[in-house]
């Protein structure tokens, strides 16, 4: 018969085999039953089954392993050239409009340029025909005599043809 420790023995009076090979183990090889543990954990975390995870840097809070990084990448890249593109895009629009603005501005600049340069001719004209009429008289006068004297001459004269006219009117003819 076997003999056997009374500790091995479960109360159905069979040997405890787990208790046989944790005693056998613990004493004679506990650094090769340790290493044999290493190297299975190992195996387990270096397998295809276990791949290496990061966190989203984009804030989601989800891990990701590197085929799915790569791809969050690839993506976030996509709608930074199409946000790109498109403030590109607004960009030359605003600029366009901003071109048409200011050619209209400035065609509207010429335009007042040009009006001043003619009310300056005219001015010049109306100065040049008072210097020749007061040249003609013989009469030098100042531009500021000049300036009253030419209209004041023209009202009176204006005045003259209305009055004129008037009394035609009155005496039937």
């Amino acid at each position: 018969m076997i003999e056997s420790n009374d500790d091995t023995r479960t109360k159905s009076g069979g040997v405890d085999v787990v208790h046989e090979v944790v005693k056998s183990v613990g004493s004679h090889n506990r650094y090769t039953t340790l290493a044999l543990l290493a190297g299975a954990l190992l195996i387990v975390w270096l397998s295809p089954g276990c791949a290496s995870k990061t966190v989203d840097p984009l804030g989601s809070g989800e891990m990701l392993t590197r085929p799915q990084l790569l791809a969050k990448y690839e993506a976030r890249q996509r709608e930074i050239d199409r946000k790109r593109e498109q403030i590109v895009n607004d960009a030359n629009v605003m600029l366009s409009v901003l071109n048409d603005t200011t050619e209209d501005e400035l065609a509207q600049f010429e335009i007042s340029e040009a009006d001043l340069d003619r009310q300056d001719e005219i001015k010049a004209s109306v100065a040049e025909f008072a210097q020749g009429f007061a040249e003609v008289s013989g009469v030098p006068l100042a531009p500021v005599g000049v300036g009253l004297l030419a209209p004041l001459l023209l009202g009176v004269g204006a005045d003259n043809l209305r009055k004129g006219r008037r009394i035609r009117e009155l005496n039937g003819g």
